[in-house]
C-alpha cells in the first residue's frame, strides 16, 4: 500500500486483509520520459514499489542466505506500526511503514504466516457454509525466521452473524522453516440464525509468542445467494440475481465461473437482458460505465441445487422479478431452471430454461430475450478473446 509523509493511507492506496505493508509514495521525486524536465513529483503505489524493492536488495545483501519469503517477512516484522495514524483502518494497512534500518540490523525477530485456511462445514454434505451450519477452520502455518518456543493463536470477530466456539490453538517449539498445522485442535465457530445475505465474515488470527506479537486476517462467505451446478464436464455458477458465473462483478471472486473438465475458467461475465423496445430494456450486466452491473433483478427464492434432479442428474432453480429495474420495469418474473446429464453422451452440455411470467396486465407483442456472455476463450493472450 502506499502512505505519505505524516505516515498516513494515501487516498488512492490499497488496503485491506491482503496488504502485508506499506510505502511512501506520495510526492516521490523520480525521472520522467522528457528530455526537457527529466525530473518530477510522482505519486501512487508504483512509487511505493521501488522502495519496497529496493529495501528487498539491501536485506539480500545483509542476510544472502535468506529465501526470498523469508527476505519478505523480515521487512514485514520489522515495519513500523501506523495503525493509531489511520483511524478506522486499524489492521488493514498490513504490519506498518516499512523500516529500512530495522530491516537490515534486527535480526531477532519471529514470523508465522499462514500456507493456506479451509473452512469445512460439518453439519451437512452441501459445503454451503448458512445458517444454523457449523464450521471448522483448518489451517496450515509456516515459521519463516527465527524459531518459535511456545506459539498461540486466538481468533476472534466483530461480526455478530456467526459464534465462535473453539478459539484457541497453541503449539510446542518449531524450527526456521518448520510447516505445522492445527489440525488436532481445529477453530470452530457456528452461523448464527438470520445471517446477511452474501456475508463476508472477516476473522483475526492473533499470534504470541514470548515478545513476539502479530496477526493475520481471513475471511469466509456466508449464506451466500448462488451455487456451482457441476453435474457433469461443465461446471458454472448461477446466481439469484439473473447473472451466471459470478454473483460480485467485477470482482469476480464469488462464484466459480465457467469451467470444462475442471480446466480455467472461460467466462468473465454473463446475464439475462429482455425487453419490448431500446427505451424499455431490463438487464443483469455490465452498464455504460464498465466497472457497474445493472441490477435490475429481484430475487423470490435463491437458486437451489437438486441432486438427482428430477429430470437430470442435476438441477438448479432460480425466481426473480424485474422489481429493480425502476422505469424500465416490465413486471415479468422469471424461472430459470438448468440440466446437468452426466451419461457419456450427454455429459459436455448444459441446458438453460427460461420461463417467463407476464404480471403486468399488458399484453406485450414485441418481448425479445437473450443472454449476454463476455467469453474468455483464447490461445495466446488478451487480444485472441472471444
Amino acid at each position: 500500500g502506499n502512505s505519505d509523509e505524516n505516515d498516513r493511507k494515501s487516498l488512492f492506496s490499497n488496503y485491506g486483509k491482503d496488504i502485508d505493508v506499506m510505502a511512501p509514495g506520495s510526492g516521490i521525486y523520480s525521472t520522467w520520459q522528457s528530455t526537457t524536465a527529466p525530473y518530477r513529483s510522482l505519486s501512487g503505489t508504483s512509487m511505493s514499489s521501488p522502495l519496497a524493492a529496493g529495501l528487498a536488495g539491501l536485506v539480500i545483501d545483509k542476510f544472502p542466505n535468506y529465501t526470498p519469503l523469508q527476505i519478505i517477512e523480515q521487512i514485514r516484522v520489522n515495519a513500523d506500526n501506523i495503525n493509531n495514524l489511520n483511524p478506522g483502518k486499524e489492521n488493514m494497512l498490513g504490519s506498518g511503514r516499512i523500516n529500512a534500518y530495522k530491516a537490515v540490523s534486527n535480526s531477532d525477530v519471529k514470523s508465522v504466516r499462514i500456507i493456506s485456511a479451509e473452512f469445512v462445514a460439518t453439519k451437512n454434505i452441501d459445503g454451503i457454509i448458512e445458517a444454523g451450519e457449523d464450521v471448522e477452520i483448518e489451517i496450515n502455518f509456516m515459521n519463516y525466521l527465527n524459531p518459535l518456543t511456545s506459539f498461540t493463536v486466538v481468533l476472534t470477530t466483530e461480526s455478530s452473524d456467526v459464534t465462535i466456539t473453539q478459539s484457541q490453538y497453541s503449539t510446542s517449539a518449531k524450527g526456521t522453516l518448520e510447516a505445522f498445522n492445527n489440525l488436532n485442535n481445529k477453530f470452530k465457530f457456528s452461523v448464527n440464525e438470520n445471517p446477511a445475505n452474501d456475508k463476508e465474515v472477516l476473522f483475526k488470527l492473533a499470534y504470541s509468542d514470548g515478545n513476539y506479537s502479530d496477526f493475520e486476517l481471513i475471511s469466509v462467505l456466508i449464506n451466500p445467494t448462488y451455487r456451482t451446478q457441476s453435474g457433469n464436464n461443465i461446471s458454472f455458477t448461477i446466481t439469484s440475481k439473473g447473472t451466471l458465473a459470478f454473483n460480485d462483478y467485477p470482482s469476480n471472486e464469488n462464484g466459480d465461473g465457467f469451467t470444462f473438465m475442471k480446466g480455467r475458467n472461460l467466462l468473465f461475465e454473463a446475464g439475462l437482458m429482455y425487453g419490448i423496445s431500446e427505451a424499455k430494456l431490463v438487464n443483469s450486466v455490465r452498464d455504460a460505465i464498465p466497472d457497474f452491473q445493472s441490477a435490475d433483478f429481484n430475487p423470490l427464492s435463491f437458486v437451489q441445487i437438486k441432486n438427482p434432479g428430477v429430470t437430470a442428474d442435476q438441477e438448479g432453480i432460480s425466481i426473480f422479478n424485474d422489481n429493480n429495474a425502476g422505469s424500465q420495469k416490465l413486471s415479468i418474473e422469471t424461472e430459470l431452471r438448468t440440466y446437468s446429464f452426466s451419461d457419456a453422451e450427454h455429459d459436455n452440455y448444459i441446458v438453460m430454461k427460461y420461463i417467463f411470467k407476464n404480471q403486468s396486465g399488458v399484453d406485450y407483442s414485441n418481448f425479445y430475450a437473450g443472454i449476454y456472455f463476455d467469453w474468455d476463450i483464447d490461445d495466446e493472450g488478451y487480444a485472441e478473446n472471444i
